[in-house]
Order: structure tokens, then C-alpha cells, then sequence
């Protein structure tokens, strides 16, 4: 990890949350001659702030560092200023004292920020086109292959004397994709949510400064 990525973690607050999704459990396949499986339906976790998908969004607002003072740098200052005994406003307003001695003002570091906000936007759709892809490949194939067992389960559950044995194999197949598909869609959501919870954090503190900025910096 680079210094500046190593600052540039240090200045943004990230949760250290933790969740324990309980693994969905597949129901036990049943010896019957007629079997119809049942829809997978899509897990639903809730998404904590990862430090590892931190570190991809932060690793981007680093490679995209703007030469000079900036949003960044004034995040540090205000960072800096946190030891000292001032009230919020007093802190935003002497670290834009910094900046204005640069020659920043405040439409520049509101630009700014707007700068970082979308190189973590265009993160955000690069990392959901990934997922979807992933989601496709590991799911949809899957699903195709249960509804082709259903149909031919359908079919020879009309043999029944004959056949038994043969759909009882069929059927120990189709529940064990079905176990695949909820454990793949369980990490798939897990790893979407935890992402967007990362970026969610990074967004609403960058807006928040944004928003104190346009209040305080008058």
C-alpha cells in the first residue's frame, strides 16, 4: 500500500462492522415418482462497509489525485484539526483559510469533491457490470439446467413403474444445483452489498462535507 493510499484511508472514517449471514438450507429431496422444483429466490443480505472494497474505491480516488490542493487535502486539514479545540464550523473554516491561501476557493473544493464523486460512481458501474456478469455466469446457467431437469422429471414421472429409480437420481441432481445457486447467489449478494455499503459511506461523507462546505465557507 502506497503512503498516499495509507493518508488517504486515514482521513476517511470506515465502519468495522460485521454480519453473519445464516446460509440458507437446501430442502431435503424427496423420493416421489412427479417432482415440480421450486424457484430459487434471490438471497437477501444486507451489505456492511468492507475495507477491502474501501481500499478498491480509495486506490481509485488515488490514481485520479488532482495536482496540488484539492478536495483531499483539505479533507486532511480538517482531519488535522479534529485534535484541536474548535466547533465543526470553526474547523471547516480555518482549513479553507489554508486553501485560500493557495488560491482555492470554495467553488474549487466543492468541484473538487464533485471530481471524486464520480471516479467513485464510474467504480461503482465498472464493479456492477462485473457482478452481473459473474451473476450470469454462475446462476443463469444453473437455472437453465433446473428448468430442463423439471421438464424431463415431468416426463418420466408419467413412467412411473419403470422410472423411479431413474427420477429419484434426476431429482438428487436438480436439489444439488439448487444448493449451488443459493450458496452462489448468497456470496454474489453478500460481496454487491458489501461494496455498495463501502461506497454508500464514502458518498454520504464526501456529500456531507459538501453540503457543510456551502454552509460554512461564506
Amino acid at each position: 500500500m502506497s503512503d498516499f493510499l495509507k493518508k488517504l484511508k486515514g482521513v476517511f472514517v470506515v465502519d468495522d462492522g460485521s454480519q453473519t449471514e445464516e446460509k440458507p438450507q437446501p430442502e431435503p429431496a424427496k423420493a416421489t415418482p412427479v417432482v415440480t422444483a421450486t424457484r430459487t429466490v434471490s438471497a437477501s443480505v444486507t451489505g456492511n462497509v468492507s475495507e477491502k472494497f474501501t481500499d478498491i474505491l480509495l486506490q481509485a480516488m488515488e490514481r485520479n489525485n488532482q495536482e496540488g490542493f484539492d478536495y483531499i487535502e483539505y479533507k486532511r486539514s480538517l482531519q488535522t484539526l479534529e485534535k484541536m479545540p474548535m466547533d465543526e464550523k470553526t474547523r471547516y473554516f480555518s482549513a479553507f483559510a489554508a486553501a485560500q491561501s493557495m488560491g482555492i476557493s470554495q467553488q474549487k473544493l466543492i468541484e473538487s469533491a464533485g471530481f471524486y464523486l464520480n471516479i467513485l460512481q464510474v467504480e461503482q458501474k465498472q464493479f456492477n457490470a462485473a457482478t452481473n456478469g459473474q451473476r450470469e455466469k454462475q446462476v443463469g446457467g444453473k437455472e437453465n439446467a433446473i428448468k430442463s431437469l423439471e421438464k424431463f422429471i415431468q416426463e418420466k414421472g408419467e413412467l412411473i413403474a419403470k422410472l423411479t429409480q431413474e427420477i429419484q437420481q434426476h431429482q438428487t441432481q436438480m436439489e444439488a444445483m439448487k444448493t449451488e445457486i443459493q450458496e452462489a447467489v448468497l456470496k454474489i449478494e453478500t460481496t454487491m452489498q458489501d461494496f455498495n455499503a463501502s461506497f454508500t459511506n464514502l458518498e454520504a461523507q464526501i456529500n456531507t462535507d459538501v453540503e457543510k462546505m456551502k454552509t460554512y465557507l461564506k
